[in-house]
């Protein structure tokens, strides 16, 4: 793939890290926040990580991530059929 004249491999070496984690930040804004304190949170986990791009990258390719996002998927999936189905009152 080339962007620019520019294959992908050389522009990962070109981007800084603050680039890639401005990136990564801004493709994953439905699940992290910058907290005030410049740490990175994950809005789904709760978990707190340094604003860094290694640690959030690792979180975000982590099997309990994935695994969370794929419920909150699923749960804004079934949001159309409210109306007609309820959550179960024994199942909390």
């Amino acid at each position: 793939a080339f962007v620019r004249g520019l294959s992908l491999k050389v522009l990962d070496i070109i981007m800084t890290e603050e680039e890639k984690l401005s990136d990564l930040l801004g493709e994953n804004s439905d699940y992290v926040k910058v907290l005030d304190n410049g740490r990175v949170q994950c809005l789904l986990s709760k978990h707190e990580m340094p604003n860094i791009y290694a640690a959030v990258s690792c979180h975000l390719s982590g099997k309990k991530f994935l695994r969370m996002k794929k419920i909150e998927a699923e749960k804004v999936e079934l949001k159309q059929y409210e109306p007609y189905i309820v959550p179960s009152k024994y199942n909390k």
